[in-house]
């Protein structure tokens, strides 16, 4: 640091000696003689050759200084960030070609502007207090804001503020400012996807809240459904005892009303069988001996239609006709027996009181419960089938 002082105070000393030297007239040429002129001479060039050193050193510095500033320039204005130096007002002295491309602007339209021109009005408050607090020594500064491109479209930014002092004594900001447009889109979308997957997950879990409702009151109806099943399967193992024992009496009942029946039979033939032999050995021989006396035809008539009813009556064609499977009334058994006898319509209706046309009817009915309706078979053959 000290040698180029030395070097031009010994420099100015031997200009001095030489001018003395050079003059024809003076103190100094008395003095000085060839030797001293010729290392006054040497010492010349040795102080020439170290300017020389000196200078290109100094080149050398100069270069390698030019090279530093146009690679802290490039640096500077090819940062991925914006930067910006702002004075104390607001005012923007410096910018970087980052934040002119992300204002869309030139970066001579930036310099000498307010830098509030370039904030969205919402966010001037904000930036107002940000400046005042990172104006204080030792501070920094973060907020997220909104900047406004040339034609009037916002964006959002990262700004990150510290103190910087100018000449003078003023006070500025060092700005660097991050485009976060991207980030901001990808946080409102992970939030709307967030959010749908909230509504998702809502939606599904009120629907498993109510499958889980339905569930459970399936369960409790079921379990209803069990609770009724087993009172009625124990209401029906009661009946099933209940019927048992019904069956039961029912089966000693039946073996009784059987024993009844069979009696009932037994009586109702050994009945008929008294009617029989009463009606044979008693009345017919009667009804006999009244034909044997004078008698008026219609008397006569009736009488013999008695006995032949009474003869049917004790035969097994009556008997027959009488089955219940054909399902003949007394009238039309007494209407049959009279066909067999070979009466015809109009003799029958005398001999029983009837008229013709109720004598029809009769016969129809027979024809009818016989099977013979629709057919061409005589009804008085199909009766010789009962004799």
């Amino acid at each position: 640091m000290n040698k180029p002082k030395t070097s031009s105070v010994k420099f100015e000393q031997l200009r001095i000696t030489a001018e003395e030297l050079l003059r024809d007239k003076g103190p100094a040429s008395s003095q000085v003689n060839g030797h001293d002129l010729a290392q006054l001479v040497h010492e010349l060039e040795v102080h020439q050759a170290e300017l020389e050193i000196q200078n290109e050193e100094l080149r050398l510095t100069q270069t390698k200084l030019e090279a530093t500033r146009d690679q802290y320039f490039d640096l500077y204005d090819q940062a991925p960030v914006g930067y910006l130096t702002i004075d104390e007002k607001g005012i923007i002295r410096r910018a970087n070609l980052t934040i002119a491309s992300m204002l869309s602007l030139p970066r001579a339209h930036l310099v000498g502007q307010s830098f509030y021109l370039f904030v969205s009005r919402e966010h001037h408050g904000t930036l107002l207090q940000h400046l005042k607090s990172g104006a204080k020594p030792g501070t920094k500064q973060n907020i997220e804001t909104k900047l406004l491109k040339k034609d009037g479209t916002e964006f959002h930014a990262q700004m990150e503020s510290s103190p910087l002092g100018f000449e003078g004594g003023a006070l500025g900001l060092r700005i660097v400012l991050v485009d976060i447009s991207r980030l901001k889109a990808a946080e409102s979308e992970l939030r709307r996807a967030n959010e749908r997957l909230e509504e998702e997950v809502r939606i599904r879990t009120s629907e498993l809240i109510e499958t889980n409702q339905a569930l459970r009151e399936e369960i409790k109806q079921r379990e209803q459904m069990v609770w009724e099943l087993s009172q009625h399967k124990t209401e029906l193992e009661s009946k099933k005892t209940e019927l048992e024992l019904k069956a039961k009496e029912l089966e000693q009942s039946s073996i009784a009303v059987g024993v009844l029946l069979h009696r009932s039979e037994e009586n109702r033939e050994s009945m008929e069988s008294n009617i029989l032999q009463q009606v044979d050995k008693l009345l017919l021989p009667f009804l006999t001996n009244v034909l044997t006396t004078s008698l008026e035809p219609v008397q006569r008539q009736g009488i013999e239609a008695a006995i032949y009813h009474l003869e049917q009556i004790t035969s097994s064609f009556a008997q027959k006709l009488s089955a219940p499977n054909l399902g003949l009334t007394t009238r039309e058994i007494q209407v049959a027996s009279l066909i067999n006898r070979g009466q015809s319509s109009k003799e029958i209706a005398e001999t029983l009181n009837l008229s013709p046309d109720t004598v029809s009817f009769h016969r129809r009915n027979i024809r009818q419960k016989l099977g013979i309706t629709d057919t061409d078979t005589s009804l008085a053959k199909r009766l010789r089938e009962f004799a």
